[in-house]
């Protein structure tokens, strides 16, 4: 993407295809990337519950 006026609101319709091309691709790469970020806080979760679960249990 060019880029040339940074925060400048142009409408979907008068970019050129390239551009709109260009920033799917971006978007997909950032949600894949946000996706994996989940994935990692998610088995990280997990195993803060189990490795936390005897302490858990013995205070209550």
């Amino acid at each position: 993407m060019t880029g040339k006026v940074v925060g400048m609101i142009v409408p979907l319709n008068q970019l050129p295809a390239y551009e709109l091309a260009a920033a799917l691709h971006m978007v997909e790469r950032y949600h894949a990337d946000a996706q994996k970020v989940l994935k990692t806080l998610d088995q990280f979760n997990a195993a803060a519950r189990l490795a936390a679960a005897p302490i858990i249990g013995a205070n209550q």
